[in-house]
């Protein structure tokens, strides 16, 4: 979705997910209390117009210290918790983002330094659907299925891949 003239992109959606994830992470479940701070949580988006719709309902919320930018301004950083939200969710779009080298798709370097940043967790909020579209994020969902951290929407493969048991070496494209 986008606002007016603005090119950049954003999903309402994706925004409130990442948000209430962020609160559940920082309150803890069944009393039990976390060791997550605000300050050790990471959220990477490739559109500004996301990064900006995320801090402000953070800030409305009360969580001010919440890292939130785009994956250049995570270049060389780390946290604890990584939260990455692709707001794509629309297949032609997708398409669109090939032809014009935007987001995460088609880009091995953006892809590289979204998916290194965290430490302890990583957790990528997007469609399954339009992610499986690209190479890269594909072996990312068959890896999450096949060591059961998938959770969310339904999702079953729709194509034939190869059996992903690493994902590290060949996915960053080192040797």
């Amino acid at each position: 979705m986008r606002e007016g003239n603005n090119p950049s992109y954003f999903n309402p959606d994706e925004v409130k997910i990442v948000v209430d994830y962020v609160i559940s992470l920082l309150g803890g479940k069944n009393g039990v209390r976390t060791k997550v701070r605000e300050s050790d949580i990471g959220i990477v988006s490739p559109y500004r117009k996301q990064v900006l719709k995320i801090r402000s309902l953070l800030e409305k919320r009360g969580h001010k210290d919440v890292s939130v930018g785009s994956t250049e301004e995570f270049q060389g950083q780390e946290r604890l918790v990584i939260i990455i939200t692709t707001v794509r969710s629309n297949r032609n779009l997708v398409q669109g983002d090939v032809r014009h080298n935007l987001g995460f798709l088609q880009n091995p370097k953006r892809f590289n330094v979204a998916l290194t940043r965290a430490k302890g967790l990583m957790v990528i909020v997007g469609n399954p659907y339009t992610l499986s579209e690209d190479p890269c994020w594909n072996r990312i969902l068959e890896f999450c299925i096949a060591k059961k951290a998938y959770r969310g929407l339904p999702y079953k493969p729709t194509k034939c891949h190869a059996k992903v048991s690493n994902v590290s070496k060949p996915l960053l494209g080192k040797k």
